[in-house]
């Protein structure tokens, strides 16, 4: 998957950010759909040239396309915003997507980078089987700071192993991150185009 990348100086940080974001992040999980997602709902969102459809985080300012024949998904955890899946979530296989919002305990901009680092780091070494396919990237999405990781899972519900391509971006004290699944990990390839597509429709309202 192609991102924008680039190089920013080393920052001299206090250990409060850290602990701070730590402490915010730490409720912080990458959830299958099928575990985020509580049933199914009727989007509602404005259709967009293409075979998207918009969806619009207007309390955290952001917005995003997604596959509109996908399925539409409630979480019952408030900082799961977005869920859409590409089969049914109990078959728990296919491609997925998942938006959340986390306030973090302090801004995070271009300096604050490497801090924000030791936290998205933790989450995502969190996963079950986790498997680095590329080395953490800092990204530019939308005209916002962040993080690019690229790793396999293993699916806990079926032992499959999956792909993420997992973004955090940085608005502020709002961290947004999205996880681009695909189960079992042969899916990801026919999917990867689809993906960058979503990830480039990211805008900031």
């Amino acid at each position: 998957m192609a991102t924008k990348s680039v190089k920013v100086g080393a920052a001299v940080l206090g250990g409060a950010l850290v602990v701070g974001i730590a402490v915010a992040a730490g409720r912080s999980t990458v959830d299958s759909p099928k575990k985020a997602a509580a049933q199914s709902t009727t989007t509602t969102a404005s259709t967009v040239p293409g075979s998207l459809v918009e969806f619009r985080d207007d309390k955290s300012g952001w917005a995003i396309s997604y596959p509109k024949n996908w399925n539409r998904l409630q979480s019952q955890d408030p900082a799961v915003v977005l869920v859409v899946s590409e089969k049914p979530p109990e078959l728990n296989n296919g491609g997925s997507i998942l938006a959340r919002d986390l306030t973090l305990g302090a801004p995070v901009d271009e300096a604050k980078l490497p801090a924000a680092k030791e936290v998205t780091d933790k989450i995502v070494t969190g996963g079950e089987g986790i498997q680095m396919l590329a080395q953490p990237t800092i990204i530019h999405q939308g005209g916002l700071p962040g993080y690019f990781y690229f790793y396999s899972f293993k699916d806990p519900a079926t032992g499959q192993d999956g792909v993420h391509t997992h973004y955090f971006l940085f608005k502020g004290s709002t961290m947004i991150s999205f996880v681009f699944q695909a189960l079992p990990k042969d899916t990801f390839q026919p999917l990867a185009h689809l993906f960058d597509e979503v990830i480039g429709s990211f805008r900031v309202l």
